[in-house]
């Protein structure tokens, strides 16, 4: 797989062996980023579910200043940090090693910020996009304005998304869908 767009376009990721990551191909990644548009530079990004970091990596590639991957399984980081390494990316990123709503319920942000962007790419039809919607907006996750891009399947509904994550955009690519969120400040009653 390859990075497909900014500095490091053309670039090698290595995927884990095993199946174990259902990485977003070309088409989805280039189509999240359309989405996203040309607001990149200097933000912090946060990977939940990073996989090989496909994700984050492109996102550092556009110009994302920093990005923090959480991943679970010890071989699927491994990988990870070959990547980031050979992409001479281990000065502004962080891998941490936990199951992610573990991490969003029990840890504070690393760095002590909030995050401008957030890729949340679950296993599909667990309920685990919706949980991490959730987590992300209970707790001290999300920069006001932040955006959370999520990769599901047909089965996650997430039109119930919690208050302060408005869908902005949504999109299918046969059985998996892309859903962008923005985080905005509750609403006064007045």
């Amino acid at each position: 797989m390859r990075v497909t767009g900014g500095d490091l376009r053309g670039r090698r990721v290595h995927m884990p062996r095993g199946g174990k990551v259902r990485p977003a191909g070309g088409r989805v990644r280039e189509a999240i980023f359309n989405l996203l548009g040309h607001h990149l530079h200097g933000l912090r990004v946060l990977d939940l579910y990073a996989g090989s970091g496909i994700l984050g990596i492109e996102a550092l590639s556009r110009g994302a200043a920093h990005a923090v991957f959480v991943e679970k399984d010890p071989a699927v980081a491994a990988v990870l940090a070959r990547n980031l390494a050979g992409l001479d990316l281990t000065g502004r990123t962080e891998i941490i090693r936990q199951d992610v709503n573990r991490f969003l319920k029990n840890m504070e942000p690393p760095g002590g910020k909030p995050f401008e962007l957030v890729f949340l790419d679950p296993p599909f039809s667990l309920g685990l996009a919706l949980e991490g919607l959730t987590l992300l907006q209970a707790g001290p996750w999300l920069a006001p304005g932040a955006r959370v891009v999520v990769k599901h399947g047909a089965g996650d509904d997430l039109a119930a998304a919690p208050p302060g994550l408005e869908r902005i955009r949504w999109r299918e690519y046969g059985s998996t869908h892309v859903s962008l969120f923005l985080s905005t400040p509750p609403h006064s009653a007045g």
